[in-house]
């Protein structure tokens, strides 16, 4: 897993939670991508030539969770983590979100490369929303907050 930096850590947080999912997610698109079409990726798609299904990383308001003692600079923050699955159906997206859920489960005691070897503890689902466009053909799709303590200093 990337090393997490403690003057980089929101960027640092996105690129490895994207990273986990990239290396040990199928993509269920049988079909080849172009070379700036990615299976997942750290911004929203662009349309109209995005090929689905993507899962997009993103960070949301990180807090400040707690000062860890008197004049130390170590600080502990909460890290929250949007990943939004796009697909082509509801089957589809409702595969994708138990194989990111699945994946950052596991992901958590890996060796020497899971979060919490880089200083990311306590991953909580806050919350999973769909936000599906309405139509025939429309894109599916499901936004889940994750959450990660995050020590830095």
């Amino acid at each position: 897993m990337a090393t997490i930096g403690a003057s980089t850590f929101v960027h640092d947080v996105v690129v490895a939670i994207r990273d986990i999912l990239s290396t040990n997610m199928t993509d269920p698109n049988s079909g080849p991508r172009a070379a700036n079409d990615k299976f997942v990726m750290t911004s929203y798609p662009e349309r109209p030539n995005t090929v689905w299904p993507v899962v997009t990383v993103r960070a949301r308001n990180v807090n400040t969770f707690a000062p860890t003692g008197f004049r130390s600079e170590v600080m502990a923050f909460i890290v929250p983590v949007e990943i939004r699955v796009w697909a082509r159906n509801m089957l589809e997206k409702d595969e994708l979100t138990d194989q990111v859920i699945a994946q950052l489960r596991t992901r958590q005691i890996d060796g020497t490369s899971g979060t919490i070897d880089s200083n990311l503890f306590d991953m909580e689902l806050i919350s999973s929303v769909d936000v599906d466009e309405s139509g025939k053909g429309a894109i599916k799709s499901r936004v889940m907050i994750f959450s990660y303590s995050y020590i830095a200093g």
